[in-house]
């Protein structure tokens, strides 16, 4: 211990009673080298208690604020009054803020141990601040630290006058070298623009030449293009054929009260008409109106009105002086109609035990509008007069507007042709009517269904 020794007295009690955390007030720095000294007087019930080298031993355990911890052997300075002391190692100086302590005394050879009230003190920063001038900012918290770096820049001072006159040689060569690339490079510089420029001259040159070329020889063409006639004029332009096809927005133009069947009118049309002359009968007169003209006076026109899809077609016979009259177009509509419809023959399914020795079929088709059926097959025997062998579907009664009735034959009776009677209802039922083969109307065991019926 030296005269500028900071010493922290504390008094601590051998005892079981209770002793809560002891904050001794006091603060070391971590500039405080061998001079930060802990001193405990042990005590029992207040009368200082002896502790003999020989048979008694204590150590210390110190936890920092940051979880650093030491436990170390304490000294005892003063065996008879129990006194022991401790010098907080510099180490932990460098973890600051505050620290939690306890003493432990333990008796030689035993495993008796007492445990003395915990403590607390505080480690403090001190105002010595160093700085690195390399990488990065370096806290130097001990005199021992400070002199470490000391040493470590001067050693890099004297290593590196020791290599200056390696550097300035260097620095020379690098010099001299750099000069001699640099004149080399301006050399190739300016020789290869000299070439780039004497290039690009010839080039333009070149060019500006092909040019003038290529345009005088169109100028040439034009002014002998010109000389030949071959160029049209405006004065040129005045008898050539021009008027009006549509208004401006390309729509048709419309025409009132045009007449149709002009012939004083030899211009092309196509146009829409308003009341209309001469348009066909019974549709209206207001439509799409189209007329061809040729030179000789012939003349062909087309009307639509504007109210259904029928069109309309007349022409003019210039040698006779005479329109051949309106004609209706044919469209889909009427080219479907002409064409008709035909199911093929289909089963026809036999009703109330009629049987069939070969096999019954019926055809539904039409031409140009008006639809036909046909029946085919050979009927066994029916017994019964008024007999309905089979039904006709909907799509065929639907163009059924009356009672359909034929005749057909069935088997001859003593070398004498005999007939049956059969009917179609609106509704759709096929009977057999009646037969004169038998005396209660039966009929003859082949009757045949083969016919062709106008609906």
């Amino acid at each position: 211990m030296t005269n500028i020794s900071k010493v922290a007295k504390i008094t601590t009690e051998v005892t079981a009673t209770y002793q809560p955390l002891s904050d001794l007030n006091v603060a070391f720095y971590n500039q405080d080298i061998n001079t930060s000294i802990l001193q405990f007087s042990v005590t029992r019930n207040k009368t200082a208690v002896p502790l003999g080298k020989t048979n008694v031993e204590g150590y210390i355990v110190l936890l920092a604020a940051d979880g650093s911890r030491i436990q170390d052997n304490v000294t005892i300075t003063n065996e008879l009054n129990g006194v022991i002391e401790y010098v907080i190692p510099t180490e932990f100086l460098k973890h600051t803020g505050k620290v939690i302590g306890q003493i432990y005394i333990a008796v030689k050879g035993k495993d008796d141990v007492a445990v003395m009230r915990q403590f607390t003190f505080d480690v403090k920063n001190d105002l010595l601040t160093g700085f690195s001038a390399e990488i990065k900012l370096e806290y130097i918290k001990t005199f021992h630290d400070l002199e470490r770096i000391i040493n470590e820049r001067v050693k890099a001072i004297e290593t590196a006058i020791a290599n200056g006159e390696d550097y300035v040689t260097q620095m020379n060569e690098t010099l001299s070298a750099g000069k001699v690339e640099l004149a080399a490079t301006a050399t190739a510089a300016k020789t290869e623009v000299t070439t780039t420029a004497t290039t690009a001259k010839k080039t333009i040159a070149d060019t500006s030449n092909a040019a003038v070329s290529t345009v005088t020889a169109k100028a040439k063409e034009v002014t002998d293009a010109i000389a030949a006639g071959a160029v049209v004029k405006t004065t040129d332009t005045s008898e050539w054929q021009k008027y009006k096809i549509t208004e401006e927005t390309g729509a048709a133009i419309t025409v009132n009260g045009l007449d149709l069947l002009a012939t004083n009118d030899l211009t092309m049309k196509n146009v829409y008409v308003t009341e209309a002359k001469n348009a066909p009968s019974n549709i209206g007169a207001s439509g799409y109106f189209k007329r061809n003209v040729r030179s000789t006076g012939y003349i062909e026109v087309f009307y639509s009105s504007f109210g259904n899809n029928a069109v309309y077609r007349n022409a003019y016979n210039a040698g006779t002086s005479s329109w051949l009259g309106w004609v209706q177009l044919a469209n889909q509509a009427d080219v479907t109609a002409l064409k008709g419809t035909n199911t093929g023959w289909l089963p026809l399914t036999l009703l109330n035990g009629v049987t069939a020795s070969t096999t019954c079929y019926y055809r539904f088709f039409s031409t140009n509008g008006i639809y036909y059926l046909s029946l085919k097959g050979v009927l066994n025997t029916i017994t019964t007069p008024n007999t309905v062998i089979a039904k006709l579907p909907a799509t065929v009664t639907a163009q059924l507007d009356r009672s359909l009735t034929w005749v057909g034959n069935t088997s001859n009776l003593t070398n004498t042709a005999k007939t049956n009677r059969w009917t179609i209802s609106a509704n759709g039922d096929i009977a057999f009517t009646s037969s004169n083969f038998g005396t209660a109307g039966e009929s003859g065991a082949w009757n045949p269904l083969d016919v062709t019926l106008t609906l």
